[in-house]
């Protein structure tokens, strides 16, 4: 493990846990810790809740688009034209940030960042975030973990499907950022959007607003941004991909943290697709 890796580790692993712990060792977290019925289930009972959450979650998620009102179809078009701007741009901002390289890992500073946006590597660290709060009876970090990787999880596959869609070429590849091929499964033409970047954004997005510190959010947002520029840098994608990649990490973990916010206050979700278990198996039920 080179110096790179261990300063993500301790960035994205290490240090989160020590603010939760100073932030969140306060008397008005321990009252609301022993409120909380989550504290006298199982650890059994308490996974089983978590996976009936984040289906309910991935329900809501991937149905929104049923619900999006005329202002936020208004808002899409708008990003698809900044995006259509940004792309007109693309080659210029290839010539002036890229650099002459085919490989995400340069062995410079650039690696942190780009390590932060690793899927495996986030992946690993927020499986290791939940399992620390399940098995240490600390919801606040199990449930914290539970965000992370339903972020992860719904970003990731909204991100694949429209890389594979799009297929467009990467910037190391060619001069021409209007080549989209479509259909790809070639790592080579999966340049639209950037998959660093909304890892990145995700974690940065839940943790920032779950600590909720002015300081920590503009460090984590700021690190995410720096994922994002290592992309272009190291000569991966286009700068309009990482913009997209951004926005989509952004919404995902915001999505993710105002869902939780809506149950711990006790408002109800409201529409959308929702799982229950039963005796029988699990039941489906959309609510409009």
């Amino acid at each position: 493990m080179n110096l790179y890796k261990t300063t993500f580790i301790i960035l994205t692993f290490v240090t989160p846990f020590s603010i939760c712990s100073d932030a969140y060792a306060s008397d008005s977290l321990q009252t609301h810790e022993r409120r909380s019925p989550q504290r006298d289930k199982t650890v059994w009972q308490k996974i089983g809740n978590d996976i009936v959450l984040t289906l309910n979650d991935a329900g809501n998620y991937f149905t929104s688009p049923l619900r999006f009102s005329g202002k936020d179809w208004l808002y899409i078009a708008g990003f698809a034209g900044v995006e259509g701007v940004i792309m007109a741009t693309d080659k210029e901002m290839k010539n002036r940030l890229g650099r002459n390289t085919t490989s995400s890992i340069n062995h410079d500073f650039w690696d942190i960042p780009t390590d932060y946006g690793n899927a495996l590597y986030v992946g690993a660290l927020c499986g290791a975030f939940y399992a620390t709060g399940l098995f240490t009876s600390n919801d606040w970090i199990r449930v914290t973990g539970r965000m992370l990787l339903e972020g992860l999880a719904f970003a990731g596959t909204v991100d694949i499907t429209v890389k594979y869609i799009a297929g467009r070429q990467r910037p190391y590849t060619t001069d021409n950022q209007w080549n989209f091929l479509w259909f790809q499964t070639n790592n080579d033409f999966q340049s639209f959007p950037s998959g660093h970047s909304p890892v990145a954004f995700v974690v940065s997005t839940v943790l920032a607003e779950r600590i909720d510190n002015n300081l920590v959010r503009a460090g984590l947002y700021g690190f995410a941004g720096l994922t994002a520029l290592a992309r272009v840098v190291n000569n991966q994608h286009w700068l309009s991909d990482v913009v997209a990649g951004s926005l989509l990490g952004f919404c995902t973990g915001y999505f993710v943290v105002h869902r939780e916010d809506q149950r711990e206050h006790g408002t109800k979700g409201g529409t959308g697709l929702s799982f229950y278990p039963s005796l029988s198996g699990f039941h489906a039920v959309y609510n409009f």
